[in-house]
């Protein structure tokens, strides 16, 4: 595994926003997945170099932008987080070794069969979702897994959401049915990313009032977030408190085992399939996409937000409006696809300090926020020659 190859696995929702959101926009593909779990424990925040409301104040400038004018300054700063940065800014680069795949390999195989018979919830949850996995020996389903896992410990919001992930691609009547969803709801029924995977569920099993019911809920409910930073910091931590895996492996392993997304496809068809004289239905997907794009943590959200938004607008016949969201959804790089977050991205899978300041503006800010904080703290590290985490073996 080269260098570029694995900096792309630690941005995996940077790298492929872009792609995804032009996919969603404009095709009928399969459904992304979403992770949601607030009740996951915070990992050690020991050297997290985090100013809340420096934080929140600039996720507010992003979130506060009015997006009814695409054409404001308030909504480009979402598209840019690069220009504080100058060319002769410098990060350590450090390299990931080639045999760096194999490692991981061997990591999980001995590491699994141990996780299944492990007392942390976390553990047995990351082992119920590498069923499936070409080198895991279980003969049981993810899905019956992750049901099983749930009859155990059903107040595990993560569990809850990732068979809910799970029952869309397999819609499976024995471990989807009416009370699994009933308990979601009671469990983050004030969360819009949870209710637009309650809207996908009920629109393939053709429950279009329920859909529609759903969708409404977005609109009402208090917070809109993916939980993918709490996913993974603490898969990564709970393994790093029962094994000697390194940083690397527990981050690529981590990240490969969070659900991104779920709902996208069928949203994006509903909305698609308006036309002019269905106003409330224009108006619910703007609404929608307003939401994703000011609330949603995770950037493919955002942009997918964006893309709600311009099909709405080219259905009402605002041209004008439709085709400058189009052009920035599509032209978006993280940073302006600058150097600087790649090295800052490898850096993370390094300097355990660095990954939860990174996670920790993630909860806080999203996406954006939290690449431009770990671009300057990484920045700032590097200027004290006494830095050195290339030849840290963190775990």
């Amino acid at each position: 595994m080269n260098k570029r190859s694995f900096s792309k696995i630690i941005i995996i929702v940077a790298s492929v926003c872009a792609v995804v959101t032009f996919w969603f926009a404009t095709t009928d593909n399969k459904s992304a997945r979403v992770a949601d779990n607030p009740l996951l424990k915070p990992a050690d925040k020991q050297n997290v170099n985090l100013d809340p409301n420096r934080v929140v104040q600039h996720a507010k400038s992003l979130s506060n932008a009015d997006i009814n004018h695409p054409e404001s300054e308030h909504y480009n700063e979402l598209h840019s987080g690069a220009a504080k940065f100058g060319d002769d800014d410098y990060i350590v680069d450090c390299q990931i070794e080639q045999s760096s795949s194999d490692n991981y390999i061997k990591a999980l195989q001995a590491n699994l069969p141990l996780f299944k018979h492990s007392s942390s919830p976390e553990l047995q949850l990351l082992y119920a979702q590498s069923a499936g996995m070409e080198f895991v020996d279980e003969p049981r389903s993810k899905l019956e897994l992750l049901a099983g896992f749930n009859h155990n410990h059903p107040k595990n919001l993560l569990g809850k959401v990732q068979q809910l992930s799970e029952c869309m691609f397999q819609n499976d009547t024995q471990y989807c049915d009416t009370t699994f969803e009933e308990q979601i709801i009671a469990l983050d029924g004030n969360n819009g990313a949870t209710w637009l995977q309650i809207a996908a569920f009920r629109f393939q099993k053709s429950d279009e009032l329920g859909a529609l019911i759903a969708l409404k809920k977005i609109m009402s409910s208090a917070i809109y977030n993916e939980y993918f930073a709490e996913q993974v910091q603490t898969f990564t931590q709970s393994m790093a408190d029962f094994s000697d895996m390194e940083l690397s492996t527990r981050l690529n392993f981590a990240i490969g085992m969070t659900t991104l997304g779920g709902g996208f496809q069928e949203l994006t068809s509903y909305c698609r399939q308006a036309t002019a004289l269905e106003a409330d239905t224009l108006e619910l997907c703007l609404s929608i996409g307003k939401t994703m794009q000011k609330q949603g943590k995770v950037l493919i959200s955002q942009l997918i937000g964006v893309a709600l938004q311009e099909i709405a607008y080219r259905a009402m016949g605002k041209l004008e409006i439709a085709e400058k969201l189009k052009q920035q959804r599509e032209n978006y790089r993280l940073g302006g696809g600058s150097e600087l977050y790649d090295k800052a991205s490898m850096l993370m899978s390094f300097d355990e300090s660095l990954l939860n300041h990174w996670l920790e503006h993630f909860k806080l800010g999203g996406e954006v926020v939290a690449y431009d904080a770990v671009v300057e703290e990484a920045i700032l590290l590097s200027k004290n020659e006494y830095y050195e985490p290339c030849n840290k073996k963190s775990r």
